[in-house]
């Protein structure tokens, strides 16, 4: 029962993804695919699916606007969350945010990978 609150809160949380984003840079950034792959997937399907493809153009966006705390791969690093997804997985975010210079940015939080 608490894994199925727990994942009702990611759902949430992954559901306000779009809103923070366009907060935090100030709607000079508006991922609406992100609300688009999200009426299509769960949170946890659709992260699953980003993780297995090239680095997405709105990683790098996120990057330009100093809000990679804002990323699903910054998301999923986080503890509370790192249940859902597989070691594969939670290395593959870890590396798409070490390779981008200066990570962490403002406000984010570097998160480890569970060992």
């Amino acid at each position: 029962m608490a894994k199925d609150k727990k994942l009702k809160e990611f759902e949430d949380r992954m559901h306000g993804l779009q809103e923070r984003v366009v907060a935090f840079t100030n709607r000079r950034y508006n991922p609406e695919w992100w609300a688009d792959l999200l009426e299509r997937y769960a949170a946890v399907d659709a992260i699953k699916k980003l993780l297995s493809e090239p680095v997405q153009y709105g990683f790098g966006k996120l990057w330009e606007y100093q809000a990679l705390h804002l990323s699903v791969e910054h998301e999923i690093l986080n503890p509370e969350y790192q249940g859902f997804f597989t070691e594969s997985e939670l290395s593959e975010a870890r590396k798409r945010l070490d390779d981008m210079p200066d990570y962490p940015t403002r406000g984010g939080i570097k998160f480890r990978v569970r060992s």
